[in-house]
């Protein structure tokens, strides 16, 4: 899930970079001192396959410098937002992931690597910087998802629905995120064809006691098992959650009741081993 705000639709590498020589003479700020010195940390969460209890990939998040005020992403980004470059501040981002990926998760496992979906014309076109990681670090195209929000989503873009096209025939593979809080809901998830759809925490808190909340999950989830989808609840955050998540049909699921983000592989959390556990016990 990305953590920080969207850029605007007329954020582009053009403006970053205008607004970067008109700061030639200027102090660098912290957003640009965090820049040039490339210093963001990647945490991997894990997204956890509820029929089993291990983890199938893992999310990657970016943090700031460590006690500054730009550690927490949402800060980082807007940020980076402000001062016009929140791409670029996108871009080193996801070579991070990639590089922890390759550091920490070994092959057969997936990483989940956020992208602004109005990005992906130019990133996975010839020239595309993110392709040439992916060689350098001898990664597999299908170990690779990449995980674009529903909010800014436009699902019947001729150029973004080629662009998607071809980063499947790449063999990459996609998840659209923020399902259930987004502009185009159904019509997206028609038009994308996604690998896996992950629904916004909006939806996941509160299913225990929400009837209006667990049927609609549960008619997304019979609808993900029919085309194939992989369904993926966020924010789990309570063990009454993952337990009602399990029964209605849910496959995958991700939160801090299954195991907070960290360096690494985090280990999935004993009480919630232990809620799966049982509940596979059960006939």
């Amino acid at each position: 899930m990305p953590e920080g705000r969207e850029p605007a639709n007329n954020t582009t590498h053009g403006n970053i970079d205008a607004e970067s020589a008109t700061d030639k003479e200027l102090p660098a700020s912290e957003m640009q001192q965090i820049l040039l010195g490339g210093n963001v940390d990647v945490l991997l969460q894990p997204i956890v396959d509820l029929r089993t209890g291990e983890a199938v990939g893992y999310e990657a998040l970016t943090r700031g410098p460590g006690g500054s005020r730009l550690f927490k992403p949402a800060d980082l980004f807007e940020a980076a937002l402000e001062e016009g470059c929140f791409h670029t501040l996108e871009s080193m981002c996801r070579r991070r992931a990639l590089e922890a990926k390759k550091k920490s998760l070994g092959p057969g496992v997936q990483i989940f690597v956020n992208m602004d979906p109005r990005l992906m014309p130019c990133l996975l076109g010839p020239a595309c910087p993110t392709c040439g990681w992916i060689r350098e670090l001898d990664l597999s195209p299908g170990e690779i998802v990449f995980e674009l929000t529903e909010r800014v989503f436009v699902g019947g873009d001729p150029i973004m629905l080629r662009a998607l096209e071809r980063c499947r025939h790449q063999g990459h593979r996609i998840a659209l995120d923020d399902v259930g809080i987004g502009y185009s809901g159904m019509a997206t998830m028609v038009a994308l064809r996604p690998d896996y759809i992950k629904l916004d925490g909006y939806l996941v808190r509160g299913v225990s006691n929400d009837v209006y909340r667990r049927n609609l999950i549960k008619g997304l989830a019979s609808y993900c098992n029919e085309t194939g989808i992989g369904l993926v609840a966020e924010c789990i955050e309570t063990a009454e959650e993952l337990e009602i998540l399990c029964r209605i049909g849910v496959t995958y699921g991700q939160g801090y009741f299954l195991a907070p983000p960290g360096p690494g592989r985090p280990p999935l959390r004993p009480e919630a081993s232990e809620i799966l556990r049982r509940i596979r016990q059960q006939p």
